[in-house]
Order: structure tokens, then sequence, then C-alpha cells
């Protein structure tokens, strides 16, 4: 993971450099994260944080990925895809919350009192669990007290700026520069 730090802070930023990786590198998809670029404008003050992420899977139902059969308490999920199950097993908590949801082994999922139907049409999404993680990520980089923030999405790229003023327009016209050029970048 490439981690580079623009702007006025001393020591090419090596300690925004250090959380940044201690943060990603603790989190549930730092082998999806690809790179992080940050700019610290300290007179202005402002504090952007773009980070782009390897390609990410596409939405499928939960049918392709998983085999799903009826038990006495409710259903069995068999996975069958490997790469979905962090994904499957948030989505299932968030439906139905984790007292309904059991993993009992690493391919196995068991539902209580959740109908089969219920979880057919069932899509995963596993762009949205991306973007709520690197949004909860980006928080916990950026500095206290910068609570006004703006951000951009790509595909591949999530891009945040802060600041403790009130929004000024050349700082999102910074904001979208900072995002361009992270999604230009190979």
């Amino acid at each position: 993971m490439k981690i580079t730090v623009d702007g006025t802070v001393d020591s090419d930023g090596a300690g925004y450099k250090e959380i940044a990786r201690d943060i990603i590198k603790n989190s549930r998809i730092s082998n999806l994260v690809e790179q992080v670029h940050m700019e610290i404008d300290v007179p202005e003050p402002i504090f952007i944080i773009s980070i782009k992420v390897k390609g990410v899977r596409q939405p499928t139902e939960i049918t392709n990925i998983a085999k799903i059969r009826e038990t006495k308490e409710g259903c069995k999920l068999e996975i069958r895809d490997e790469g979905y199950a962090s994904n499957l097993l948030s989505k299932l908590w968030k439906e139905f919350g984790k007292s309904k949801i059991e993993q009992p082994t690493r391919l196995e999922i068991t539902c209580k009192d959740i109908d089969k139907e219920e979880l057919q049409d069932m899509v995963l999404k596993p762009s949205e669990e991306i973007t709520d993680t690197l949004l909860n990520l980006s928080w916990q980089i950026i500095p206290e007290g910068f609570r006004v923030r703006r951000s951009m999405k790509s595909e591949k790229v999530f891009t945040i700026l802060a600041t403790e003023d009130p929004m000024k327009e050349e700082w999102m016209e910074r904001l979208n520069q900072v995002h361009s050029k992270m999604n230009m970048e190979e």
C-alpha cells in the first residue's frame, strides 16, 4: 500500500503516514486498499484524504454465492465463494441481527427463525460495505476538530475534505482535483 502526504507538515508527513498505515492495517479491508494520499494545509486549515481500492466485487444475489437449505430452526447457508463470506455475514447481521445469525465454520452460516424465501432475493453489494468502512477509516485519520466535511466517491476512489471552518469554494475545487488525480493514477 502506497501512502503519500503533501502540504504544510513537518518530516514528510511521517506521523500521518504511520497513523493511516496502522488504522488501515487493522481494518477488515486492508487487503483492498491500494493507495492513500493526504493533503494537509495547516494555515487554511484543511485536510484531504483520498483512498483508492483495488477491484471491488460486483453486486450479486446470495443464491449465486451460497446454497440455501431449510432446517428446523430456519435455514443454513453453505458458502461457495469465500470471497463474499465477510460481506454476507455483515449483511445478514445488519438485516436480521447478530442473535439470529451464527457462523459455525468458515463456509457455513446458520440463520435462526429466518425462512429460505427471505434470503433468496437478497442482493449483496460489497461496494456499499467498503464505502462505509472507508468512511469510518477516514474519520479515524482526520484530525480532531475537523468536523465540516465533504466527500466524493467513484468506483475505486473515496475522497474526503475536512476543515474546522465554513467550507470554501476553492477547497471544493481542491477536493475535486485530488479525487480526479487519484482516479487517473495507476
